[in-house]
């Protein structure tokens, strides 16, 4: 292995982990918004099953 494969490697493996932080930022963002969401869902469909019994 020489020098400019190592340097490859390592870009890639940076570039890597950079994007799957970012990734992971975003959904950890817009987590309390899907978890708001869920619960309205959830509302609505026990609030539907209350009205036809």
């Amino acid at each position: 292995m020489n020098w400019n494969t190592l340097t490859l490697f390592m870009l890639a493996g940076f570039g890597f982990l950079t994007l799957m932080i970012t990734q992971l930022r975003e959904v950890l963002a817009k987590l309390p918004e899907l978890i708001r969401m869920f619960r309205a869902v959830r509302h609505a469909i026990d609030k539907k099953a209350n009205r036809q019994e």
